[in-house]
């Protein structure tokens, strides 16, 4: 089992990855964090069962847990983004991720 990470505001997160990684573009990777924020609201799990780590998911371009991306079992000094659900369904293509 997975030590549980720390939720943070999708704005939040979005700040420290981009600090961390300014060369990416901001606005794609929101984009993509949305889709993998939608996917896990609605029940997304990884191939292995676990809920899908959405941040984790929208960088490395995979739906999968943090152990399936990462390899490792403690997630205690990760993040994992959150929206309220209202703005996970009108801003998101889930239906694109199924695909």
């Amino acid at each position: 089992m997975t030590k549980r990470m720390t939720f943070i505001p999708e704005q939040d997160w979005l700040d420290h990855y981009m600090k961390a990684n300014p060369a990416e573009d901001r606005t794609e990777v929101q984009q993509s964090l949305r889709e993998t924020m939608a996917f896990k609201a609605q029940g997304g799990r990884c191939e292995c069962g676990e809920p899908i780590w959405a941040a984790g998911s929208a960088v490395c371009g995979s739906l999968m847990c943090f152990s399936c991306i990462t390899g490792e079992a403690d997630a205690s000094d990760e993040y994992e983004a959150y929206l309220p659900d209202d703005t996970l369904k009108s801003e998101t293509r889930v239906a694109e991720l199924m695909l």
